[in-house]
């Protein structure tokens, strides 16, 4: 299992390269400085393109599964409702590519929400998918 700066760093790294995605495409896009260690609700993406904002909370996934802890996604839900804008998880399965899906449609496993790298193939949209 890889350390959690190991981890922070990869989670770190897929989120320049979902903003430098976004802004390639055309959107405006923005690291959210503090998500994750400060108590608001703050997800890891905030961007926009033409009246569409999307936020996204970014993980990256070695299994084939992804756990998301319920506070993380009761707190993405909230930030989207408080914006006004749509809620997203995305996951970057390793070696699989990226998968985005609305975050209020993940399944609870009562502890946490979950996203299968199944579930995430059969509905999930890749980032050209995402931002048309």
């Amino acid at each position: 299992m890889a350390s959690s700066r190991t981890a922070k760093a990869r989670g770190s790294t897929a989120e320049r390269e979902l903003l430098h995605a976004l802004y390639d495409a055309g959107w405006g896009a923005v690291r959210a400085a503090g998500s994750g260690s400060i108590p608001l609700e703050v997800p890891d993406i905030i961007a926009g393109h033409n009246g569409r904002t999307v936020a996204v909370e970014v993980k990256v996934c070695g299994n084939t599964r992804q756990y998301f802890r319920n506070q993380e996604i009761i707190d993405l839900l909230a930030f989207g409702e408080r914006m006004g804008c749509e809620t997203w998880v995305g996951v970057k399965f390793l070696r699989k590519g990226w998968y985005f899906v609305p975050a209020h449609t993940l399944p609870s496993s009562g502890k946490n929400y979950v996203l299968s790298f199944e579930d995430a193939k059969e509905r999930g949209r890749s980032v050209d998918q995402l931002i048309q």
